[in-house]
């Protein structure tokens, strides 16, 4: 059964709401601190948990915002038909709702690297942060990792 006009609006609203506070809260404004790193980064998942909390109340389909979550990381990846998941599933996060698991795609030289974490509002995704500083790589990816359980 199709939705009613006033979901579709209402997820777009989100959506937009979502790109919006991505370019907003960037943890790469804080490259040199690793406090101002973290506090972005976990500023930016609380984001997410809100829009993926503010998805779930309007159109309530858990299934829904984990193929939205999917869709989200598989834009990312240079491999999107390599793709594997494990341990899918919706947390509480800050006052809101996150898609949490672990992926694992092939690399550019063919090769899979091995399940990841990641973290999703439904519209967007959030992976680790590799190949920075190691002070500012473990700021940075602190706040996804507490919120999926790792």
């Amino acid at each position: 059964m199709p939705r009613p006009p006033v979901f579709a609006a209402a997820a777009a609203l989100i959506a937009a709401l979502a790109v919006t506070a991505l370019a907003l809260v960037s943890p790469a404004a804080a490259q040199d601190d690793p406090a101002s790193a973290r506090a972005e980064s976990a500023a930016l998942l609380e984001m997410m948990a809100f829009n993926g909390g503010s998805y779930l109340r309007l159109m309530g389909d858990e299934d829904d915002m984990i193929d939205g979550a999917k869709e989200a990381l598989v834009k990312k990846l240079r491999d999107p038909e390599s793709v594997q998941w494990r341990n899918i599933r919706i947390v509480d996060y800050a006052e809101g709702r996150l898609v949490c698991g672990e992926y694992n795609a092939r690399n550019a030289f063919g090769g899979y690297v091995g399940f990841q974490p990641f973290a999703s509002g439904g519209q967007t995704a959030r992976m680790l942060f590799i190949d920075q500083d190691p002070a500012i790589e473990t700021a940075l990816n602190a706040p996804l990792l507490e919120a999926c359980g790792d």
